[in-house]
Formats: C-alpha cells, sequence, structure tokens
C-alpha cells in the first residue's frame, strides 16, 4: 500500500508547520491507546506472534524498497470489555480539550509534574523536568534522564516537545502574575486558577483558530464548533449531560491521523529573519529530546520560527519518507511504516470499511475503483471490492475544493469536536457555575488569545505573524513586532479583597 499510493510531495502553500506539530499535540490531548510495553511484547517472535489476542504482527514482502522482509512488529491495544461484551480499547487520556497534556490525565501524574506545596510546574532551567530513572526516549543529553509532561509521548519529536515546553512555561507565566496580582491566595488557589486559565486558552485556540484551519467554515458551522462570538454576547451554554464525548475509535485510528500527511522530513532550525541556519532530518528525530535539551534549551527559539515560518506538507494521501519508512528508527533497529501501522491499527479494533463512514456521515458509498481517479488501479489490485476499501486510505484519497481534510474526515472530525464541546461539563463558555469566568475575563480571554502570543512571551521570539496556523504574508497575515499582538488582561484576576486591603 505504501509504495502503491506514494510518493510525490508537495507543501502547503498557506498553511505553517505549527498546524502539524499543534495537531499532533491536540491528538495526544484527547486520545491515548493503551498498547503494552514493547520489551515484554515482541510480536515477531515465537510463541507470542501466534497470541491474536495481543499480536497482530505484519509481513513486510520481498519487495520492500526500505524496510528488510520479514515481520514488522505490531503490538494489539490493551483490551477491555464494555457491557455488551465487546472487546475495546483503553483510552488513558480525558477524552476533553483540559490541557492533559500539560496536567497529566490522573492526580499522581500530576503531583509527579507539580513543585511540591506550590503554584508552579516543575521545570529543569525553564525546560521541561528530566526526574532521574525515565528512559523512556532515546538519545537524551543525560543519559536516563527523559523530559516528562503531562502525556508521555512528549519527546516523539522535537516539534512535540517545543508544543510541551511553551505550555507549561505560559502556565508558571500566569501562576506568578496571580501570585502577585493576589498575594493573600494560597499555593493551591493560584495553581488551580491558572490551570483553568490555560485550559480556556487551549479551548479557545483550538476551536476558533486550529479547526477552522483543517476543516473549513462549512463544517465548523454544521457542527457549531466556533465559540460565540463576543459581539452577540460572551457566555454559551452548550453542555449536554446526556451526551458521550469518548473519542470515536474511526477518529483514533483514522480521522485523527490525517496529519501524518502534514508532516515535512525536516525539522530544521530557523533565524529571526525565517531562514534555515540548520537543517535536521525527522528519522533522525524520533523519541530524541537531545535537539531540545542541548545548551539548556537554545535551540527551541530556532525551532519554534521554524514552526511558524516553514510550510507543512499539503493534506492529501502522500506522507513524508521519514514517516512511511524510517519511523521511529533506531540505532540497533530499522524504521517502521506508519501507513502500514494506522491500516493495522484499524483493522485490529474492528472499524469498519470507508464506504461504511461515508454511508453514516450522509455521503453516497464508492461502487467502483474507477471513481478513486487515478489511484483506482492500485486499489483495484490491494482490494476485491470498493467496501473492503479501509478508512484510513479511502478517506485520504479524498479531495476538498478548499485544501482541507475530505468530506468523510470533516464528518468525523466534526462529530468528534462537537461531543467533547457539549459533553463537557467545565466547558470555558459556561455562565452561572462555581468554576465561571467573570464575563470581563471571558471576553479577555475569547478577544486576546493568540498561540502566536504565547509563543513570543515564553521562546524568545520577537517578529512572528498573528496567526501562527498560517504562514507569513502581506495579506494581513504578515509578520509584526510581537508587542503588536494582543495579550490577556490578568489585572482582571485581582481580586476585590487586595483593591479593599489596599484602600484602607
Amino acid at each position: 500500500m505504501n509504495q502503491r499510493l506514494g510518493p510525490p510531495i508537495q507543501s502547503d502553500r498557506t498553511r505553517s508547520a505549527q498546524v502539524v506539530s499543534y495537531g499532533q499535540f491536540l491528538s495526544h490531548e484527547v486520545m491515548e491507546t493503551e498498547i503494552p510495553p514493547f520489551p515484554e511484547n515482541d510480536c515477531c517472535e515465537k510463541p507470542q506472534m501466534d497470541n491474536i489476542d495481543f499480536c497482530f504482527p505484519l509481513e513486510i514482502p520481498s519487495n520492500d524498497n526500505v524496510l528488510p522482509p520479514g515481520c514488522l512488529n505490531f503490538v494489539r491495544a490493551t483490551p477491555r470489555m464494555d457491557a455488551d461484551g465487546v472487546r475495546q480499547q483503553i483510552n488513558l487520556a480525558t477524552p476533553f480539550v483540559d490541557a492533559s497534556t500539560v496536567y497529566g490525565s490522573t492526580q499522581e501524574l500530576n503531583d509527579i509534574l507539580r513543585v511540591p506545596y506550590s503554584y508552579l510546574l516543575k521545570t529543569d532551567n525553564n525546560l521541561l523536568p528530566t526526574p532521574p530513572g525515565v528512559n523512556t526516549c532515546f538519545d537524551p543529553v543525560i543519559p536516563n534522564r527523559c523530559p516528562v509532561a503531562g502525556d508521555r509521548r512528549v519527546s516523539e519529536s522535537p516539534m512535540l516537545s517545543v508544543q510541551h515546553s511553551v505550555w507549561l512555561r505560559e502556565h508558571n507565566r500566569i501562576a506568578t502574575e496571580l501570585h502577585i496580582l493576589n498575594p493573600h491566595w494560597n499555593q493551591e488557589t493560584v495553581f488551580q486558577e491558572a490551570r483553568k486559565i490555560i485550559i480556556a486558552m487551549l479551548q479557545q485556540i483550538t476551536y476558533n483558530d486550529f479547526l477552522p484551519t483543517i476543516l473549513g467554515q462549512t463544517t465548523m458551522e454544521r457542527f457549531k464548533l466556533f465559540s460565540r462570538d463576543v459581539n452577540e454576547g460572551v457566555f454559551d451554554d452548550s453542555y449536554d449531560p446526556k451526551v458521550n464525548p469518548q473519542i470515536l475509535d474511526s477518529v483514533n485510528v483514522a480521522a485523527h491521523r490525517y496529519g501524518h500527511s502534514q508532516l515535512t522530513n525536516n525539522q530544521n532550525f530557523a533565524d529571526e529573519g525565517c531562514n534555515t541556519v540548520t537543517i535536521n532530518y525527522l528519522k533522525d528525530t524520533f523519541e530524541s529530546p537531545r535537539l531540545v535539551q542541548q545548551n539548556n534549551g537554545a535551540n527551541i527559539p530556532f525551532l519554534a520560527r521554524h514552526l511558524a515560518c516553514s510550510a507543512s506538507n499539503k493534506l492529501d494521501n502522500f506522507i513524508a519518507d521519514g514517516m512511511r519508512n524510517f519511523l521511529l528508527r533506531l540505532p540497533e533497529a530499522p524504521g517502521s511504516d506508519i501507513v502500514a501501522r494506522n491500516i493495522q491499527r484499524g483493522r485490529e479494533q474492528g472499524v469498519s470499511g470507508y464506504n461504511i463512514w461515508r454511508k453514516i456521515c450522509g455521503l453516497e458509498p464508492i461502487k467502483s475503483f474507477n471513481k478513486f481517479g487515478e489511484f483506482g488501479n492500485a486499489l483495484k489490485e490491494l482490494y476485491n471490492e470498493p467496501d473492503d476499501v479501509d478508512l484510513f486510505i479511502g478517506a485520504m484519497l479524498e479531495k476538498d475544493p478548499g485544501f482541507n481534510v475530505g468530506p468523510t474526515f470533516q464528518c468525523l472530525l466534526g462529530m468528534q469536536y462537537q461531543l467533547i464541546k457539549s459533553g463537557d461539563r467545565f466547558w470555558y463558555e459556561r455562565p452561572c457555575e462555581i468554576f465561571s469566568f467573570t464575563e470581563a475575563q471571558l471576553k479577555s480571554i475569547k478577544k486576546n488569545t493568540r498561540i502566536s502570543k504565547i509563543f513570543c512571551r515564553n521562546l524568545g521570539i520577537h517578529r512572528i505573524q498573528e496567526n501562527m496556523f498560517f504562514l507569513p504574508n502581506r495579506k494581513g497575515n504578515n509578520r509584526i513586532l510581537c508587542d503588536e499582538i494582543p495579550d490577556i488582561d490578568l489585572s482582571l484576576w485581582r481580586s476585590a479583597d487586595v483593591d479593599r486591603r489596599e484602600n484602607r
């Protein structure tokens, strides 16, 4: 499949690399399938490979251009049984956009990440913390000391580590400011209020800046995903206690993986003028925090400018070589193939085929391979019938006139993020709750939250485009000084108790 449907790659003319990196960060925010540890489950060895409850290895054909022929290890997701007796998967993340990537999904992990009896999150010289004995990555600067964050996949790529780093620093910045504004607040109050603001910022950015770049205006409006416009009122209560916000398997194994086509082969350094100064290859950076940790984090601004200045690849069915042939490659082992793994994960979890999901989404099923255009003949050799086409493959072949994801993924992602929003009792726009923001606070969050400003404040960047998900250009998104980008007014969190005390 990999060889038949690739490898021409084209750069996106409008979207930046940040849209890919944030998309990965967001997918980790709402979903982490529990997989048994690799060392105990090598499914290419006897007798494990015959245990169908835990193993589902792939055969690498003899004519593969890169991977050695034989077996590609594939461990099945840890199973659980639902109320109907059907095998299901375990999601280790919360399904909400609630900054679990920053704070963790459990109290135990939150305690590890937080400075004891403090409103701050732990850092190592303003970098992600690296507790002794953590060896979950490859090639750390300090042996056996890998970064930890709210999500264990923090080191999958340097760009993902940048996302984790910027939100860690933003929490500590906001918490410190709140402590100065309200010196009478205890440590827990400061921590939880800063956390609430971070969650609101993530929700604001996700639903009003990020999702429109991949779904388009029509899908956003169809599923009522936009937050309420401040000109129409600030608060909006879309919460429905009957909604189940859990992540759909079709989203986890297929729709959320659209971004694999947007990844480029490079994770470069860019200077203040947006010029590439160092080329780093994606295939050499998997699970390696070295680029982020080196020189006390001096590389982070260069990586961040690459995210802002460099184009992503187009949203299509073509996948960069670093993902198709060298995924998670280590010195002692060959890489893997993300396309093969995506297909296998969908089959392992029993996700229905492409045409079934087209019907669910109100789309006409594909009845002839000819409808797949130039890829029809290749699919005809790989599948017996159009109904056999896997969801990931079929949906990735769809074209959208607005260069967004295709209609099937628009439907699935739109539906999923609607469920996440309406199923969240603590959604940031909700009024009249003990956790609700004041009208002035919420208005400031909505009007002034920009991912570009967060990067400026925390990563030593001086010029950037206001909408970081799109490339800088002269049509309203040119690079400007960071001081020109609006900022949340944290003075609105100043307690009335402080004012009364100062006026005595």
